[in-house]
């Protein structure tokens, strides 16, 4: 899928590279918030999330899905911006980047310095190392990029579970998984309760009920 889903100008020529005139503004809501949706969405075409394969169709459609439920939940506008373009750098589960690590002025451009961030900590994520420590009472995030562990505060835990929380929601929602598949999502939402309780809480009921 290569066209511009929005039919509306976009805000990036074919090789994703920013125009002037999309500037940051970080937490905006609003009109604003709109502007920043078609960017990034012009961006993600741009890039090739259309053509990916993924649960419940393609990457492009299941980013805007995993927005979606951030919207839903109320999630601050920079991690609901950060959820559409979660996948940009690649994960620890889904390798294929949409942009190299070099590359992130230009998601900045378009969803601002705060969502680019948590994107960027979402990618990041070495989930092998990190997801066992969620369970304990001193939780560490290391960094794959870095191979290292950093430090994140409170805003930043919540942050990530709450995209982890939407992300892994919408693979449930849009999957064909295996038992054992749903128990371990099940496990892994039980573990980020501390940091995002309600949006657990009810992602948890919804795999347990399947």
């Amino acid at each position: 899928m290569t066209q511009d889903l929005l039919g509306t100008p976009t805000a990036f020529d074919r090789g994703g590279r920013a125009h002037a005139d999309a500037g940051t503004v970080p937490g905006v809501s609003g009109p604003r918030a709109g502007t920043r949706n078609a960017e990034a969405d012009a961006l993600l075409v741009a890039r090739g999330a259309g053509d990916l394969a993924h649960p419940g169709g393609n990457l492009l459609h299941h980013l805007q899905r995993t927005s979606d439920l951030l919207r839903g939940w109320e999630a601050p506008e920079a991690t609901v911006l950060a959820g559409r373009c979660h996948a940009a750098y690649g994960t620890a589960g889904f390798p294929a980047a949409l942009l190299a690590l070099d590359e992130r002025d230009v998601l900045r451009s378009a969803i601002g310095d705060e969502a680019e961030a948590i994107v960027h900590r979402y990618g990041s994520c070495d989930r092998a190392a990190t997801y066992p420590t969620l369970a304990t009472a001193e939780p560490a995030f290391t960094d794959r990029f870095a191979g290292a562990v950093v430090e994140l505060d409170a805003d930043g835990w919540r942050s990530f579970a709450l995209v982890s929380l939407a992300n892994e929601l919408d693979i449930v929602r849009h999957g064909d998984l295996a038992p054992e598949a749903l128990h371990a999502i099940a496990t892994f939402f039980e573990r980020l309760a501390p940091f995002a309780l309600d949006e657990a809480e009810a992602a948890l009921a919804e795999v347990l009920w399947r």
